[in-house]
C-alpha cells in the first residue's frame, strides 16, 4: 500500500475497533503506525519485552535507551555528571560544553548518556542556558520540515527538525549556529555496560 492509503487505514482500523468496543492486538515494525493507533504500546527486542506504556509516555519519557532510539528519533551524547542540584543536574559533555537537565536520578562523577528529540532542539542567535555551538553540515527539506545535521565541537553530530515558516530565512550549509535544548527535554541514562552502540542496536 502507498503511504497515503496506509495512513488512512490506520485511523480507520482504530475507529472500527473503538466503535465496536473491541480489544485488538496489532503487531507492527512501523513505529509511527504503532504510536498513532494504540492506547498502549509494548516495545520488544529479540522476543523480550523492553518497555510498555502509553504512546506519549514512551515517546516523551522512555525509561530505556533502546526505547528512546526505537520509538521515534533521538540524539545521543555521552558525558559525565559534574553536579547535582535541587533543580536537576549539570552534565559535562567535553570540549568545553555543559548542559543542564531536570533529571536528578544520577550521581556526580557518573558516566551517562543524554538523549533528546530533534524537534526539541532550537536554533538561537545568542548564547544562553543549555546552548551549544555547532556548524550545519547537511540540510534536507521534507514537506514543511527542515532537517538539519549539526556538527558539535569534537565531531559529534546531532539532528534538528525545524518547521518551515513563510518568509523565514533558512540556515545555510556550513553556517555556524547555536542550538538550545531545554532542560526538561534532556533525558539522562546510565552509560550501558556493553557500550552505547550495542545498547542502541536494532539487531
Amino acid at each position: 500500500l502507498d503511504l497515503k492509503v496506509r495512513t488512512v487505514l490506520r485511523y480507520e482500523i482504530r475507529r472500527i475497533v473503538k466503535d465496536l468496543g473491541l480489544t485488538a492486538l496489532h503487531v507492527t515494525h512501523d513505529q509511527e503506525e504503532a504510536m498513532s493507533i494504540s492506547d498502549r504500546v509494548v516495545v520488544m527486542r529479540k522476543g523480550r519485552i523492553v518497555e510498555a506504556g502509553r504512546p506519549l509516555e514512551l515517546y516523551m519519557r522512555p525509561k530505556r535507551l533502546f526505547t528512546a532510539n526505537f520509538v521515534g528519533e533521538a540524539n545521543f551524547l555521552t558525558g559525565e555528571i559534574s553536579k547535582v542540584t535541587e533543580n536537576g543536574s549539570i552534565i559535562d559533555l567535553g570540549n568545553n560544553m555543559k548542559i543542564a537537565s531536570n533529571d536528578k536520578s544520577r550521581m556526580a562523577g557518573e558516566r551517562i548518556v543524554i538523549a533528546f528529540r530533534p524537534e526539541f532542539v532550537y536554533i538561537r542567535k545568542g548564547m544562553g542556558k543549555n546552548t551549544l555551538p555547532g556548524r550545519i553540515i547537511n540540510t534536507i527539506y521534507s514537506g514543511n520540515l527542515l532537517r538539519l545535521t549539526i556538527e558539535l565541537p569534537g565531531g559529534n553530530e546531532i539532528t534538528v527538525k525545524k518547521t518551515i515558516r513563510s518568509g523565514e530565512a533558512f540556515p545555510r550549509l556550513g553556517e555556524k549556529v547555536l542550538v538550545n535544548i531545554p532542560p526538561e527535554n534532556v533525558l539522562v541514562y546510565p552509560y550501558p555496560e556493553g557500550g552505547l552502540h550495542k545498547e542502541l542496536s536494532l539487531e
